[in-house]
């Protein structure tokens, strides 16, 4: 039977990520969950973080660096870019990992119809085997970043009100980009957005990309 443990705050989170070997599901119960970051970390299969009721359990950032196995279920990730921080803060953060899989969640910006004060929401780097499924991406000035990734599958989402590119891909390899919804682009022109669906650009150092499916997707341009 699947070891089920509950939390209702991000301290009970933390204590429970703590004590995980692998293979628990750590039920979020309604709430604010914060910050979270976690570095350092190999569990021995999948640690499942997933929220009691959909999009209930409510994070601020997610950082990851050195983590293996690790899937979020069902969360909501709202990003309320300050002031003083860049737009090219990333609230999802994923570095270093592996295994690591989001899926049935919200994760969008402010909603207040200003995209110039949101951020770029995603950032796998250094990573392999990501999992990026059936979730509502909105309200951001990019989608995501990949970069020097492999492995990864993105697929059923629904992609909307983004200002910028939506996925941005770099020396990536075995990639499934399938069965997404992307509409609804706000480029700021006098700043020279081009908004681009899905984006792959080259880098000079030997990596390159390669073994890429992309298939069975929409795009709208409003």
């Amino acid at each position: 039977m699947t070891n089920q443990v509950f939390v209702s705050n991000a301290a009970e989170l933390i204590a429970a990520l703590e004590n995980a070997t692998g293979g628990e599901t750590i039920v979020l119960q309604d709430g604010d969950y914060g910050d979270l970051r976690l570095d350092n970390r190999s569990f021995d299969s999948a640690v499942t973080l997933v929220s009691e009721n959909p999009q209930g359990a409510v994070f601020s950032t997610i950082r990851l660096n050195n983590i293996d196995n690790v899937t979020f279920d069902g969360i909501e990730l709202e990003f309320i870019r300050a002031a003083d921080q860049p737009d090219f803060f990333r609230p999802i953060n994923v570095s270093n990992s592996s295994n690591i899989t989001i899926r049935n969640s919200e994760l969008h910006g402010s909603e207040d119809g200003d995209l110039d004060n949101d951020s770029e929401l995603l950032l796998f780097i250094d990573s392999r085997d990501i999992v990026v499924e059936n979730n509502v991406i909105h309200d951001a000035i990019r989608g995501g970043i990949f970069n020097r990734v492999e492995n990864v599958v993105i697929q059923n989402n629904e992609l909307h009100t983004i200002r910028y590119d939506v996925f941005d891909f770099f020396r990536v390899r075995d990639v499934v980009i399938d069965s997404n919804s992307f509409t609804d682009f706000f480029p700021n022109l006098e700043v020279g957005d081009h908004a681009d669906c899905i984006q792959f650009a080259g880098v000079s150092d030997g990596f390159d990309s390669g073994n890429v499916t992309i298939s069975n997707n929409e795009f709208f341009i409003g």
